[in-house]
C-alpha cells in the first residue's frame, strides 16, 4: 500500500519545498512514490517511453517532463549534454573543468526573457536590496524637492502626520486602537473621492489602505507613536514637521514600501506573490524598457511571466497566470510605482477595469535611479 504523504514530507512533485507549501490539494500534480507492490500508473509509463526510447534523438525526457512539469534546471542539464556531445575526456577533473566553464558562460549570456540581463545579474537582483545592486542600479539622492513634492505616497503620509500633530495630544483613537473616524474620511475626501466610482465613504481606516500604509510608515519610521490611547507626533515626527524636507522624507517612504512594507497585506494573494516584492529591482527594470511609452499593464506583465514562468504554474493551475498578471498590475504598478510616482497612470482606474489601464514612467523614474547596463 502506498504511504500517505505528511504535510510537512517534502513535495513528491520534486521542487524540494514541504507538500504543505507545494502541491497539497493539487492532485493533478502529485504522484506518489510507487511502492515495491503497488506500481503507480504514471511511473510505470515512464518506465515503458524510456525503455522504448530513441537514443539517436537524445537523452530521454526526466518523469516531470514527461508529465509536462519539468524542473528548472532540466534545460540547463539538456544545454550541457548538446555541448558535450560525443566528445570525450581523459579524466573525470577535465570533464568538471569543461562544465564549470560552459555552466560560467551560460550564467554571463543575456537572455531574451531577462531582457538583455545574464542568470548571473538576475541572480544579483533577486538575493539583494536596491543598495547592493550597485553594479546594476543605484538610487540619485540628489533629487529636487519639485520632483518629489507631488508623489501621492509623499503627500499621504505628510498629510497625516500633519494631522496627528496638529495638536501636542495628538489624536484620540478608537475603541479598536485605529484613527478617528473624522481623520479617515478627511482623507478619503482630500485623495481618493475622485477616482471612486463605487462613492462608498468610508466607515473605519480599515476601509482604506492608503491610509493605513501612510500610519505603518509613520509609526515604523518613529514618526509617530501609539501610548495610552492616542496617536501622537514624536519628537523626530516634529522635527520633520518644522523644517520638512522632502527629498529626505521621500527617499525614507521610498525604501520602506520597497523593502519594509509587506506588498500582499490586507490582500488575498498567496504567500507566493511574495516573490513579487523580492523581484522589485528587475520590476523596475522592465518598465524601464518597456513603459518609456504608454504600455498596457497586461502587456508589462506578460514580460514578467515570461521572465518568471514557474511562479504561474506553482500555483493553481487555473488561475496562475491571471494571478500573477492581476498581482504584477495591482501590486507593483499601481500600489508601488504609481504610488511612488514611479509612472503615470491613464485609462480606467477602478478595480473592475484595471486591465484597461496603460502606464509610463515618470521624470523622477528616470531622475531617482541610475542604471549601469
Amino acid at each position: 500500500m502506498t504511504k500517505k504523504i505528511g504535510r510537512n514530507d517534502p513535495c513528491p512533485c520534486g521542487s524540494g519545498k514541504k507538500y504543505k507549501n507545494c502541491c497539497i490539494g493539487k492532485y493533478d500534480n502529485v504522484f506518489p512514490f510507487p511502492g515495491v507492490n503497488d506500481v503507480d500508473d504514471a511511473f510505470k509509463k515512464y518506465q515503458d517511453l524510456v525503455e522504448s526510447w530513441d537514443h539517436e534523438k537524445g537523452p530521454p525526457p526526466t518523469f516531470m517532463e514527461s508529465m509536462g512539469r519539468p524542473n528548472p534546471a532540466t534545460e540547463n542539464i539538456h544545454d550541457l549534454s548538446r555541448m558535450i556531445g560525443s566528445r570525450e575526456f581523459r579524466s573525470e577533473e577535465e570533464l568538471k573543468a569543461f562544465i564549470e566553464a560552459r555552466t560560467e558562460e551560460m550564467n554571463r549570456t543575456p537572455l531574451d526573457e531577462f531582457l538583455g540581463l545574464s542568470p548571473d545579474q538576475m541572480d544579483s537582483i533577486l538575493h539583494s536590496i536596491i543598495d547592493d545592486n550597485g553594479s546594476i542600479l543605484a538610487i540619485n539622492s540628489g533629487l529636487f524637492a519639485t520632483s518629489v513634492e507631488a508623489v501621492p505616497a509623499l503627500l499621504q503620509c505628510r498629510y497625516l502626520l500633519e494631522r496627528v500633530g496638529e495638536s501636542d495630544r495628538g489624536l484620540k483613537a478608537t475603541q479598536k486602537g485605529n484613527l478617528p473616524r473624522s481623520v479617515v474620511r478627511d482623507f478619503y475626501e482630500v485623495f481618493l473621492r475622485e477616482h471612486d466610482v463605487l462613492d462608498m465613504k468610508p466607515v473605519t481606516e480599515d476601509d482604506v489602505k492608503e491610509i493605513q500604509k501612510a500610519k505603518f510608515f509613520l509609526r515604523d519610521s518613529g514618526f509617530i507613536k501609539f501610548q495610552k490611547g492616542r496617536f501622537s507626533v514624536t519628537r523626530q515626527g516634529r522635527r520633520m514637521l518644522d523644517d520638512f524636507d522632502p527629498v529626505a522624507f521621500y527617499l525614507l517612504v521610498f525604501r520602506y514600501f520597497a523593502e519594509t512594507y509587506n506588498w500582499i497585506y490586507g490582500t488575498r494573494y498567496p504567500d507566493s506573490m511574495e516573490f513579487l516584492q523580492s523581484s522589485l529591482p528587475f520590476c523596475l527594470y522592465l518598465i524601464k524598457k518597456k513603459a518609456g511609452d504608454f504600455a498596457y499593464g497586461e502587456d508589462l506583465a506578460e514580460v514578467y511571466l515570461d521572465a518568471f514562468p514557474r511562479l504561474a504554474e506553482d500555483m493553481e493551475y487555473d488561475y496562475g497566470e491571471s494571478t500573477v498578471t492581476g498581482g504584477f498590475i495591482y501590486l507593483f504598478l499601481i500600489e508601488f510605482a504609481h504610488y511612488l510616482g514611479l509612472v503615470e497612470m491613464r485609462g480606467k482606474q477602478d478595480i473592475l477595469s484595471r486591465s484597461e489601464a496603460q502606464f509610463r514612467t515618470t521624470q523622477l523614474f528616470s531622475e531617482f535611479l541610475t542604471w549601469k547596463m
